[in-house]
């Protein structure tokens, strides 16, 4: 039971990421693109130094991605 209960509560806060940032992409807000580039310039610098390995660079990037896609299409 208590397995079945962590796992719906990380379920729970996985969708309530992924349905505000989604709001957050959609403003014209320039502390919200000042954030995606810092995000953007961290992953860059992780790279350099080695920290991140290509998979997660990858998914890194991926997000970084979905969420530029979300903001056009709710333009």
């Amino acid at each position: 039971m208590g397995r079945f209960v962590s796992i719906a509560a990380i379920v729970g806060v996985a969708a309530i990421f992924f349905t505000t940032v989604p709001l957050y992409a959609q403003t014209n807000d320039p502390n919200i693109r000042e954030r995606m580039e810092n995000q953007e310039q961290r992953v860059d610098q992780g790279i350099q130094s080695g920290q991140l390995t290509p998979r997660e660079t990858g998914r890194l990037d991926a997000e970084q991605i979905k969420i530029k896609q979300d903001e056009a299409r709710m333009k």
